[in-house]
């Protein structure tokens, strides 16, 4: 039986159902193991991407988790109990720690980024998590248009470095939502 839980309206409301559409398709197409989520605050992207990621396990049957990190701990408090009421929790891991210095080594599908918005943890984030994305992976930017310096700045000056190997788009609206896509 499916189950609605309730999000709270915020800067990533209008973007969760692009998220959750988006990651599915990607399934669509592709095999999908790895989703992360970098910064989690109370969950409402989380709450998109798990209910992206259970379906890809219960109706494509893909091995797909996702793992939220956050350098709140308090997060899993949060969110742990909203995915529990949407039978999602057991495809979800979290992570306490800083998104750009976490030990992780394993192929990444889907990324999503949505921590500080300071320029220089973008471009951290950018440094650590770019060589781990799959070739046709998504990495997803929240604030592109709210903080421009601190997001999109970073996102463009990557790309036009490495435009043989990232594609570039933007909505440009609200708070604004980019994409780097790994070509491949």
């Amino acid at each position: 039986m499916l189950k609605a839980v309730t999000c709270q309206f915020g800067d990533m409301s209008y973007l969760l159902p692009l998220l959750f559409f988006q990651a599915k398709n990607y399934a669509e197409y592709n095999v999908v193991t790895d989703v992360v989520e970098l910064g989690v605050r109370t969950g409402e992207s989380t709450i998109a991407l798990a209910a992206a990621v259970k379906d890809m396990v219960e109706i494509l049957d893909q091995p797909a988790q996702l793992t939220s990190i956050d350098i709140d701990p308090e997060c899993e408090d949060v969110v742990g109990p909203r995915l529990e009421s949407m039978d999602a929790y057991e495809y979800w891991n979290f992570i306490e720690g800083d998104s750009a210095a976490i030990n992780w080594t394993r192929p990444v599908d889907l990324l999503l980024i949505d921590t500080s918005h300071t320029k220089s943890q973008t471009e951290k984030e950018l440094v650590k998590w770019t060589p781990l994305m799959k070739p046709g992976g998504i990495m997803w930017f929240h604030d592109t248009r709210t903080s421009p310096e601190g997001v999109r700045q970073p996102m463009v000056e990557f790309q036009a470095k490495h435009s043989n190997q990232w594609e570039f788009c933007e909505t440009p609206v609200y708070a604004g939502l980019g994409w780097l896509i790994k070509k491949g």
